[in-house]
């Protein structure tokens, strides 16, 4: 028996499933896991997943390793990363990046701080790229963990019955988010989140930004799509094909709640009120409708439409256009209370002076005050460019843009092409889905920052795994098997059908096979990258809690508080050092 038989083996696998389904959809429901104590489980699930991978290795003696344009461009920037911490030469500094020398000569001292009798030590002649090295490095952390999750699913979970699985549990999830911000929006008191926590700002659903949950429930939407395409017919040769006929969606009941809960999701998106988001969800809609889908797909999919335009007109008449109109309207206006234009231009003229490298990667917040005007909002801190490619364009110079233009090359066009390739098999509609939310995520990030949120990561990251799996692995882009019970193959001539793995266009991409030794060493490194991972996210939650509850306590008086706000501070200086300096 082959090792990846075993029983052991897949009972791991489906393990390895379960904790990709939890990072995916449950992560999302305490506010997309933005806070640091839900951030740390997650980090934890990560660790999870990743041991659960590396005992798989251990006993089946093998790993699959695919390249791909995905992998090339995160692991380009956890390089760019890495590259940002090292110390270099002051004089190199001077000629990549500017701007951080001038930083580091007015912002650091020409000696270091001593006691007295101690030696003065003169300004180091080496400084990182990085303006921020704890940011730089969290930046990293972070990227790491998506960058397992995404190698996970790619070369591991991701087969072909776990690709259904992942569409239902899609829909379902984006069903349950619609069906709870719709009814919190109409039934909760204002101001309050999950009807009784007190909340200031544009939340809605479980997110905090009304625009970060267009970014997940399109990724939902995508595998809602699969789910109503995905019910087909075959013919004799097993070729599959899409069922005509005006009244066959009474037959298919999988189409029609598919059907139903788009026009859900999308009377959602309505209501979030966010206006990128619906921009970004409409292009997703005409790039697939007209960029993708085949004039056969558009025929008989009428009737789906027409319930997807019923359910969502429904919803529009029951409870009012009076706030999208007021919302979108704004569009028009130059006055916008949320105007990101000057954030850009302020952005963008800071770029001159770290254009190769960038100032390190999650230092916006450090640089962009620079380029602000002393009276224009002077404790507002923006953690983000509300654009990403502007946002990688300061924090990573020309690197990291080309790494971004890699990243979405490979979601849009290499998708796409492979939908073309295989729109006829079984993995086309899910291929299209998985394309339809990625592009809308895509589309959003040039006005939102979703993409940083954990939840939108982690299941753009579930989504791109198995998107590229079912478009470049061979045992994805088999034909729909035969059904033998009403079919007698042997009574008609058949044309001869030529096998997948004969097929010069479906052909498996490059992908290296890694056993025996060399199989147990990556196994042991990808379970300490992940316990490393898990362990420096908790740590960092640790640091804040302790850091916060210090920092809330004041200037105590009582010389036992004093004592309590010591104690908690030197807890947290003992969990991150460098990162307590900066605080």
């Amino acid at each position: 028996m082959e090792h990846h038989r075993l029983p052991v083996a897949r009972n791991l696998r489906a393990a390895g499933e379960v904790v990709v389904f939890v990072l995916a959809f449950l992560t999302v429901w305490p506010f997309g896991s933005t806070n640091l104590y839900w951030k740390s489980y997650a980090g934890v699930g990560v660790a999870l997943l990743c041991l659960i991978w590396a005992a798989n290795g251990l006993i089946t003696r093998q790993f699959r390793i695919h390249f791909d344009a995905i992998t090339l461009a995160l692991g380009g920037m956890l390089i760019l990363s890495a590259f940002q911490l090292i110390p270099l030469p002051i004089g190199l500094v001077r000629i990549v990046s500017p701007s951080a020398v001038r930083l580091h000569e007015r912002l650091q001292p020409t000696v270091t701080e001593q006691f007295s009798g101690e030696a003065a030590v003169p300004r180091p002649t080496a400084i990182p790229l990085s303006v921020d090295v704890e940011s730089t490095r969290n930046f990293a952390i972070r990227l790491t963990a998506i960058i397992l999750i995404y190698a996970a699913v790619r070369n591991w979970v991701a087969t072909r019955e776990s690709l259904k699985r992942m569409a239902w549990a899609g829909m379902i999830v984006g069903v349950l988010l619609s069906l709870f911000a719709i009814g919190q929006l109409f039934s909760g008191p204002p101001g309050t989140i999950y009807w009784s926590i007190p909340l200031n700002g544009s939340f809605f659903g479980p997110f905090i930004n009304r625009n970060h949950y267009v970014d997940y429930v399109a990724l939902c939407m995508g595998w809602t799509l699969a789910l109503l395409l995905v019910q087909k017919n075959q013919d004799r040769t097993g070729t599959t094909h899409y069922a005509p006929g005006p009244l066959d969606f009474l037959t298919k009941p999988v189409a029609l709640a598919a059907g139903i809960s788009l026009g859900l999701m999308s009377l959602s998106v309505l209501f979030s009120l966010s206006r990128g988001g619906l921009i970004a969800v409409f292009l997703a809609s005409l790039a697939v409708w007209f960029g993708l889908l085949n004039s056969t797909i558009r025929r008989v999919n009428r009737m789906y439409i027409l319930i997807f335009l019923v359910v969502l007109g429904g919803g529009l008449l029951y409870f009012g256009i009076g706030p999208l109109e007021d919302r979108f309207l704004t569009i028009r206006s130059s006055s916008m209370a949320d105007d990101r234009l000057p954030l850009w231009r302020g952005a963008l003229s800071q770029v001159p002076g770290f254009y190769l490298f960038g100032s390190g990667n999650g230092t916006f917040t450090r640089v962009e005050p620079l380029a602000r005007p002393q009276t224009d909002q002077p404790y507002v801190e923006y953690t983000n460019a509300h654009n990403e490619y502007v946002e990688a364009l300061l924090e990573g110079g020309i690197v990291r843009l080309l790494l971004i233009g890699i990243l979405v090359f490979a979601l849009v066009f290499q998708l796409g092409r492979a939908y073309r390739r295989r729109a006829e098999r079984i993995v086309g509609p899910y291929l299209l889905g998985c394309w339809f939310g990625l592009f809308a995520v895509a589309a959003h990030a040039v006005t939102d920052f979703g993409i940083h949120i954990p939840a939108v990561a982690m299941l753009a990251a579930v989504t791109a795994g198995y998107a590229m799996a079912a478009g470049q692995d061979a045992e994805f882009g088999l034909h729909r098997k035969r059904n033998r019970k009403k079919v007698d193959m042997d009574s008609f001539p058949t044309p001869a059908i030529p096998s997948v793995a004969d097929s010069p266009q479906e052909k498996e991409k490059p992908v290296i096979f890694v056993g025996g030794l060399f199989a147990i060493a990556l196994a042991l490194l990808i379970a300490a990258t992940g316990l490393a991972v898990g362990l420096d996210i908790r740590n960092y939650a640790r640091f804040y809690e302790y850091w916060l509850a210090g920092k809330r306590m004041g200037r105590p008086v009582d010389p036992a508080l004093i004592e309590r706000k010591i104690a908690l501070l030197n807890a947290a200086v003992a969990l991150r050092p460098q990162e307590s300096n900066g605080q």
